[in-house]
């Protein structure tokens, strides 16, 4: 019997491993710097929230959310291994319950245009593009 995925809240220790999923995430997109994406990793598990997947005692996914007036979602990443396993979904849907439990009624993030699988996979999640500045694009949602 596969082991189960285990979702849990991140504690600073887990920024190396972290940082190992984020960098593999990434590495398919050469034209963000995925150490730019990691730099403070973990001040960001100390400062905000975030939760990490395990499955079979490694960390195999991870995301960061600011809880402000209108939460953010920072970074959302799934080892490529096991990508398209509905794990990207799952880390997702903790952000929106805790954004709900804190009573907000909208979330936003920030992706590149060029991502679009990552654009397409949040629209499925009923994201909105809100707007585009360059190479960012401005996601909503509505809880």
């Amino acid at each position: 019997m596969a082991d189960p995925l285990i979702l849990r809240r991140a504690v600073p220790s887990d920024a190396q491993d972290l940082t190992r999923v984020v960098a593999d995430a990434f590495q398919a997109m050469p034209e963000l710097d995925a150490a730019k994406l990691t730099d403070g990793l973990d001040q960001d598990i100390t400062d905000h929230m975030a939760w990490v997947a395990e499955l079979s005692g490694q960390i195999v996914g991870g995301i960061i959310l600011i809880m402000g007036d209108v939460p953010q979602i920072t970074i959302l990443a799934v080892d490529p291994t096991i990508k398209g396993q509905g794990l990207g979904r799952k880390l997702v849907a903790q952000t929106v319950q805790a954004a709900r439990d804190a009573g907000r009624k909208n979330m936003r993030l920030t992706t590149h245009k060029d991502m679009t699988g990552t654009r397409a996979f949040y629209d499925r999640l009923g994201w909105l593009v809100a707007g585009q500045d360059g190479d960012k694009v401005y996601m909503t949602f509505q809880l």
